[in-house]
């Protein structure tokens, strides 16, 4: 699939790739939380029991909310500036299909338990380019692209797109 791309070194400090990082920290005893990274932007904080979704103030890499020892899922994006490869793949270069598979975590309406979620989608035609950033001590993180769902199965059972539900949360460290 990427032999015909185009594979370009991206020099340290000259191009910065945006990293998406999700920590699950608790806040200290005044509420704060120390981040890993600096974020750009503003980070997506909630609470890690509920679910919900929790007001906060941020300074630097300093998260404070307003309960002590609370435990929380943060969302962020930070920027990664040691350099890396990046390869594009384009509309041009690639005609055929390929499939595309995320996971993700849900929690049940009526039990509350957080579950893992599994979204197929098995023949997918790219619209726009797909950029894949690469760099040391980072994983792959996919920017942006445009893409179509193609229908699959028989003439009355077509589907574009498969959502599993799992039993469990296949990602815990319970």
């Amino acid at each position: 699939m990427v032999s015909n791309s185009k594979l370009f070194e991206l020099e340290k400090n000259n191009s910065v790739i945006n990293i998406t990082q999700r920590e699950n920290l608790e806040s200290d005893e005044n509420g704060e939380i120390q981040l890993k990274h600096l974020p750009v932007g503003k980070p997506f904080l909630y609470d890690k029991e509920t679910g919900e979704k929790l007001e906060f103030e941020i300074s630097g890499d300093i998260i404070t909310i307003s309960e002590p020892y609370k435990e929380v899922y943060v969302t962020y994006e930070y920027e990664y500036v040691e350099g890396g490869s990046v390869i594009k793949m384009g509309n041009r270069l690639f005609k055929g299909y390929i499939s595309l598979e995320g996971k993700t975590r849900l929690k049940e309406d009526t039990s509350g338990q957080v579950v893992t979620g599994i979204f197929k989608i098995p023949k997918l035609r790219l619209m726009s380019d797909l950029s894949i950033r690469l760099g040391r001590q980072a994983d792959p993180a996919v920017v942006t692209f445009r893409a179509a769902g193609v229908p699959v199965g028989g003439r009355e059972k077509n589907y574009v797109c498969e959502l599993y539900s799992l039993n469990d949360d296949i990602d815990s460290d319970m």
